[in-house]
């Protein structure tokens, strides 16, 4: 996996027992020398390379054909199988050739409708080599056995009547106003965005550590995420913090919580602020 990766994915893998290997990434996503180290070094135990190369989660980066291409070359070479997690890979609109496009017989292809469409449409989808499909049938089965009737046609409609595709466009021109929006208010600090996703990492001043600003914000009513939720478990701490804008319902509430944000950070250094804070809690 990659050294910064959806959580999600982390807590799937500890509940199967799964031991993870991070995988340094760089503004081009995960790194083939590096992936290449850590099978030389896992000799035989590395099998399967989970990314998200399209609009990652948390960075936002997209990675370039070249980048594409030698991390194919990586896993031909210790023949892995590679695990293409494109569910925000709709908000680039002109994104690279897919890793499946360029490597059909070692990856898997996985999409959902809950961010492209909706977070009640829980359907998703995935594309995958023909020896691995029967296993992949067993396995949702086993699991979840199928999608719901109703929300498989209902997708099923929107993608052909150009519904998807309207609320496609549509989303990408709401997170291109949001992400200039936080950079507006947030210009002061250090961010790293994809221009139309809807989440940003910003980089705190040395007076504040994540957990206590996420304190902080928490008593205003405003949730933030460090970035050591994403972390591969042997990826040093960070001073960085995951900001998502979808959330709100209206620019009005997302300004809102930006500029709490930048409040907090241009006040009190975080130990007076923290002091305040807990002073302002209601007596037992």
């Amino acid at each position: 996996m990659e050294s910064l990766t959806y959580p999600g994915f982390k807590s799937a893998a500890n509940l199967l027992g799964v031991p993870l290997v991070g995988v340094p990434i760089d503004d081009d996503g995960i790194m083939p020398d590096a992936l290449d180290a850590a099978c030389r070094k896992h000799a035989g135990r590395v099998r399967i390379v989970y990314t998200m190369p399209t609009v990652h989660n948390p960075t936002g980066g997209v990675m370039p054909l070249a980048r594409r291409l030698a991390l194919i070359e990586v896993a031909r070479r210790h023949d892995l199988l590679l695990v293409d997690d494109s569910v925000y890979g709709f908000l680039e609109a002109s994104p690279p050739p897919t890793l499946r496009s360029l490597a059909p017989d070692c990856v898997i292809e996985i999409h959902s409708l809950s961010k492209s469409a909706a977070p009640g449409l829980r359907v998703g989808y995935m594309v995958a080599p023909e020896r691995f499909r029967e296993r992949l049938h067993e396995g949702l089965r086993a699991t979840l056995w199928s999608a719901s009737a109703m929300t498989a046609a209902l997708a099923t409609a929107w993608m052909r009547d150009g519904t998807l595709a309207h609320w496609i466009v549509a989303k990408r021109d709401e997170a291109r106003l949001r992400q200039a929006l936080a950079r507006r208010i947030l210009g002061a600090w250090p961010i790293k965005a994809h221009h139309t996703s809807f989440h940003l990492l910003l980089d705190l001043p040395k007076h504040w550590r994540p957990d206590d600003l996420v304190f902080a914000l928490a008593r205003q009513g405003v949730t933030i995420t460090p970035l050591a939720a994403f972390a591969a478990p042997d990826v040093p701490a960070s001073r960085t913090i995951r900001i998502a804008m979808a959330a709100p319902a209206t620019i009005r509430q997302l300004e809102a919580g930006l500029v709490a944000v930048a409040q907090t950070l241009n006040g009190p250094r975080q130990r007076d602020a923290l002091q305040t804070a807990r002073n302002a809690r209601p007596s037992p």
